[in-house]
């Protein structure tokens, strides 16, 4: 599919199904709390299909970058006694350079800090986990990114990394709302891949798929001679 043949519909369907699911994982595993809700777009996003697909992750430590995330909203909170996240949205809007716009209970702006190239962040109001997620603000979620998908696409863009930062299963602290980001990778060319995926681009969350002790036996016989 390209990018401005998604709907709202197909998306909101999709995060009702992760929803259920990571109720589900919960209920056998309580230790698993911190659920993800990803999408990569084309090997160049470092998607292994080319099929349109998601991956729900629910892990049982929080990922480096949301960990410090909760952390300084936290501290911010502790400091200012408001809500980084809405003051965050009032700011933008006051200055108008990164604001985009708003779809019920999301707000949409350009990121101040990019990871990656035409990123997007979107917030979601009064919210701090994917788990608690209603059809409303789904259906807002949903409308948001497909907005962006077609925004994409009039750029030229075909690839992209999509992951939400989400607090703990139960927890939706004052201080914290759940936030997603959007960045488009390099346009997908026939046999290009990548070896960076969501993890490495988002979480602060390297996979490296050699060994140190393998390296090092590979490479000991050549400094040997």
């Amino acid at each position: 599919m390209d990018l401005d043949e998604f709907t709202p519909e197909m998306l909101l369907d999709n995060l009702m199904a992760a929803k259920e699911y990571i109720a589900a994982v919960y209920q056998v595993d309580e230790g698993a709390r911190y659920p993800m809700w990803v999408w990569n777009h084309l090997p160049p996003s470092a998607a292994s299909i080319i099929h349109p697909h998601v991956q729900i992750l629910v892990d049982r430590v929080p990922a480096p970058q949301l960990r410090k995330l909760v952390e300084k909203s936290k501290g911010y909170f502790a400091q200012h006694g408001s809500n980084y996240w809405r003051d965050l949205i009032e700011q933008e809007k006051r200055l108008g350079h990164r604001y985009i716009g708003e779809q019920g209970s999301v707000t949409v702006v350009a990121s101040y800090a990019p990871r990656g190239n035409a990123e997007v962040e979107l917030i979601l109001k009064d919210i701090g986990n994917l788990a608690d997620l209603n059809e409303k603000q789904a259906r807002d979620f949903a409308a948001c990114i497909v907005k962006i998908l077609r925004c994409y696409k009039g750029m030229g863009v075909n690839s992209f990394n999509l992951v939400t930062f989400s607090t703990p299963v139960g927890e939706n602290p004052d201080y914290y709302w759940l936030n997603a980001r959007i960045i488009s990778r390099p346009v997908f060319q026939p046999f290009y891949t990548s070896d960076a995926g969501f993890m490495e681009r988002f979480y602060d969350v390297w996979v490296i798929e050699t060994l140190p002790e393998d390296i090092a036996r590979q490479m000991r016989p050549v400094f040997a001679l």
